[in-house]
């Protein structure tokens, strides 16, 4: 019996998804709170290889949904739109059902390229994640800025754009703050869910011991958060690591991500969670290294209705490695 099919006995055979995380943008000039990527030095070589591994997830019955662009603004930097015009990059893109880019979505921005953009590249629908500024969340201008850039882009691409917010976490947020972002994913979400960026795990100069701390208080803001979710979906859903992987492609190596409760990536930068190939096989490979560190992290875990939905996530590696204590007790 292969891996793979161990692996759906595991955890059944429902609508299988994968999602792409190319590190490759620079050249982002803001300062925002929380916001700790590297805004310079990004640079994949590896495209070939990338689009090899996204043709051999749909050969194994995988829906390639979202391609993030990350880290950076994408209209921070114009250079951004030539990267996307490389006929390497337009191929991976034209695989996937959304291509994703992020933006703060700030100010007075210019998106009369876009449109032509999207048409040049293969791009079938764009998913825009719009990045919260915290220290501006209570700023009238600032909602009313995003507001309109939204209209902007909406007028411009029509049924070829959707939007979601975004927060970088590392701290717990207030309550106050909790119902003004809540205003905003009312107002400006097309599908009434935050998203959360731990942007602290990419950044080799912060200490281990504080990035544990700063996941932990994240937990804390991410247990109130919780209480926007769509009531139409279970807050402890049976996403998985192997029914929607997120794939990280970062310089020459790639990871993959486990899921921090209520359902957001998070990057492990040890070999655990790292493909030794960028193939099928090294996804499966890798999840069954994941696996070994993937336990009960305290004794009630053995008696919890909620254990499978934690090692599905592979939660319990990711306690394991940032020192986090059940979610459910934070």
């Amino acid at each position: 019996m292969s891996v793979y099919t161990e692996m759906h006995k595991k955890y059944g055979n429902p609508y299988y998804v994968a999602e792409f995380r190319l590190f490759m943008l620079n050249d982002c000039f803001k300062t925002c709170e929380n916001c700790f990527y590297h805004r310079a030095g990004n640079q994949l070589d590896n495209y070939a290889e990338i689009k090899k591994f996204a043709l051999e997830l749909k050969e194994n019955k995988y829906q390639l949904e979202t391609c993030y662009l990350l880290p950076t603004d994408f209209f921070e930097n114009k250079d951004n739109y030539t990267l996307v015009e490389r006929d390497d990059v337009k191929e991976i893109l034209s695989l996937f059902l959304y291509t994703g880019i992020a933006s703060t979505l700030e100010g007075e921005l210019d998106f009369s390229v876009l449109p032509k953009l999207v048409a040049e590249t293969g791009i079938q629908q764009i998913e825009l994640q719009v990045n919260l500024i915290n220290e501006k969340l209570f700023n009238e201008e600032y909602f009313l800025e995003v507001k309109e850039n939204i209209s902007k882009l909406r007028n411009l691409l029509n049924d070829k754009i959707v939007f979601n917010l975004a927060l970088n976490l590392g701290r717990e947020i207030t309550d106050k703050e909790f119902e003004r972002v809540h205003h905003f994913v009312l107002e400006l979400s097309d599908d009434g869910i935050l998203e959360i960026n731990f942007t602290f795990l990419y950044n080799n100069n912060i200490q281990k011991k504080i990035k544990d701390q700063k996941l932990l208080e994240s937990l804390k803001s991410m247990k109130k958060l919780s209480g926007m979710y769509n009531k139409e979906e279970s807050k402890y859903n049976d996403r998985t690591l192997l029914r929607k992987p997120a794939f990280i492609f970062k310089e020459d190596k790639t990871f993959i991500a486990p899921i921090i409760p209520f359902d957001e990536y998070a990057f492990v930068e040890n070999t655990t969670f790292e493909l030794g190939e960028v193939s099928f096989d090294g996804f499966l490979n890798t999840l069954n290294e994941i696996e070994k560190i993937n336990k009960p992290i305290i004794n009630e875990c053995l008696k919890c209705e909620l254990l499978n939905t934690c090692m599905g996530k592979a939660y319990l590696a990711a306690a394991h490695s940032f020192n986090l204590p059940c979610f459910l007790g934070v």
